[in-house]
């Protein structure tokens, strides 16, 4: 197996994420400053060079994907695996929302660390394996490629906490910086590992 490198950058922001609402496998477009910073990523990413551009199959993931695609010319491939965190019942509310349905239901679910399922909806473990999944997928298709992956934030964090060991608990000191990029690596004896983390041009907002 040779070694193969990942980019991981998350959708410009969305209407709901202005709103502060759950989208998870739910979908909004993004707000005109989504768009606009996903287009000062675009001219940033030429210096990596990339193979191959993988979106998520989420609208915002792809409108997102589609605007940095015009300065780096790829064919932008959809993956399934890349998707969100299927967050079942609670998508669409906003979290007060969701303690006024579901009273000290969401504390408890945080609690749970790696085991946090909102109802009718997927583990972060379930995330974090299909994440992996698709990482190896990825790279057997396409042997000792760079690969820029458009995806969600949830799923970044489940790829990046396993390879660091965390917990995934509300009282764990939060790791990623807002509209950054990370890098982690698939290594030839199949291992994954984090070669940078919060890559951040200071041109960003």
């Amino acid at each position: 197996m040779q070694s193969a490198d990942f980019f991981l950058l998350r959708h410009g922001e969305t209407e709901w994420n202005r709103e502060k609402r759950i989208q998870g496998c739910q979908d909004s477009p993004l707000t005109a400053t989504g768009s606009q910073t996903s287009a000062l990523w675009g001219p940033l990413l030429q210096r990596y060079s990339f193979d191959h551009l993988f979106s998520s199959p989420q609208g915002r993931a792809q409108a997102t994907a589609a605007i940095i695609n015009r300065s780096l010319g790829l064919e932008t491939i959809v993956h399934r695996a890349l998707r969100e965190q299927d967050w079942g019942l609670w998508e669409g509310l906003t979290r007060a929302e969701v303690e006024v349905h579901f009273p000290g239901e969401l504390q408890r679910q945080m609690d749970r660390g790696w085991d946090f399922q909102a109802p009718a909806g997927e583990s972060r473990r379930q995330v974090q394996l299909r994440a992996e999944q698709a990482i190896r997928h990825i790279s057997h298709q396409h042997p000792g490629g760079t690969f820029l992956l458009i995806c969600h934030q949830g799923l970044i964090k489940s790829l990046l906490y396993a390879i660091l060991g965390r917990d995934f608990l509300p009282t764990e000191e939060q790791v990623l910086e807002k509209n950054s990029l990370q890098k982690i690596s698939l290594r030839p004896g199949g291992s994954l590992q984090i070669e940078a983390l919060n890559i951040r041009p200071p041109s960003l907002p």
